[in-house]
């Protein structure tokens, strides 16, 4: 389980938070997304 290091770099861990965010909005309201 070496696939997901503790300490991402911040630009790394801030793709995965918006790539995150975005497909859980669009499970929840694709209309929203422009």
């Amino acid at each position: 389980m070496n696939g997901h290091p503790k300490h991402l770099p911040a630009d790394e861990r801030r793709a995965a938070t918006v790539e995150a965010m975005v497909d859980l909005a669009a499970e929840q309201n694709p209309s929203d997304i422009t």
